[in-house]
């Protein structure tokens, strides 16, 4: 299994209406990139995202003292940074902000019965799931369709 590349499912991002992805659990330190498993009726993969390290924001929950509430994204229009920096509707229990660098689209889409026969993955990719070192090395992200 590769460790630097996950799946996950996001069209706002791919229409750089939000430049973060937000998470209430850390990914691995060697994850730099996350692929958009889109669901039915599509159910293939199309698009390819590098992602930098996380904003960290302070966990009351644990315990950490929020020292700069309100602060840690810029409230530039993108959907959350406003609800992150406020802890608010569905970010409120999202303590990490990885911010979005890059985005390809595939030439040719992934779909769930290629993932099946060619790389063993028995379910539609959900959540934190590493991308097969086969799947990754078959593709030549260099020679996809920059988005932004």
């Amino acid at each position: 299994m590769s460790r630097t590349d996950m799946y996950d499912w996001m069209t706002t991002i791919v229409l750089r209406q939000k430049t973060h992805e937000f998470r209430k659990v850390l990914y691995p330190a060697s994850v730099r990139r996350v692929w958009f498993y889109e669901t039915s009726p599509i159910s293939a993969i199309r698009y390819v995202c590098e992602i930098g390290p996380p904003v960290i924001r302070p966990s009351p929950s644990a315990g950490e003292v929020d020292t700069s509430p309100g602060s840690w994204l810029p409230d530039d229009g993108s959907i959350g940074n406003a609800e992150y920096n406020a802890r608010t509707g569905l970010f409120a229990n999202c303590d990490y902000a990885y911010p979005v660098l890059s985005c390809v689209r595939l030439k040719e889409a992934i779909p769930l019965a290629r993932m099946r026969e060619d790389y063993g993955i028995k379910l539609a990719p959900k959540g934190m799931i590493y991308v097969p070192e086969a799947m990754r090395e078959a593709l030549d992200l260099g020679e996809q369709e920059k988005v932004w």
